[in-house]
Order: C-alpha cells, then structure tokens, then sequence
C-alpha cells in the first residue's frame, strides 16, 4: 500500500517548509482524499492533504519498514504505449 502528499499552492510557503526529502514524519490534521487522475506519483486510490492546521514532526529512527523510493517500471515492449500517458509518474514519494 502507498500514499503521496501534497501541499496546495496556497500553503506551500507556510506548509512545505516543514518536509524535508530523506525523511519520515509523524503527520497529524490532515485530510484524506481520493487520489487525482492527473497527478499519482505513486500508484494507489488515496492521497494525503495537508490543511492551514497540518502539523509534521521528524520521527527519530524510523523503522527500516518505511521504503524511500517507489518505482513502476515499464517494460521496453510497453514504452510507446505510454507516451502522452499522464496517469503515472516514477519518481520519489514521501514517507508519513
């Protein structure tokens, strides 16, 4: 199971000062919500907002459980297939 987070543009100055990359954090006032069809850095059906009273605290040795980096690999027979495909991205998520 994974998850992705994100900031609206309007509390990314407020907000996106307290994630760092590399770590794993305790959140707490956030709202879940179905994930967008434009947007899915990782594949899954939900996502995590923060709001105006989001709160991030660093965990101190997390657990080895939590993965740093989520890939969906696309076969070579399957590239063409996915040109102009925005449903997917490969690249880094944040631990929560």
């Amino acid at each position: 199971m994974s998850i992705h987070a994100e900031i609206a543009a309007a509390l990314a100055v407020d907000k996106g000062s307290l994630i760092e990359i590399e770590k794993v954090y305790e959140l707490k006032r956030f709202r879940v919500t179905p994930s967008r069809n434009y947007f899915k850095p990782v594949d899954n059906n939900f996502m995590i907002q923060f709001t105006l009273y989001t709160q991030a605290k660093v965990v101190k040795d997390p657990p080895q459980m939590f993965l740093r980096y989520i890939y969906k690999l696309t076969s070579f027979e399957n590239i063409e297939d996915n040109i102009d495909n925005r449903t997917y991205m490969i690249g880094m998520s944040l631990e929560c």
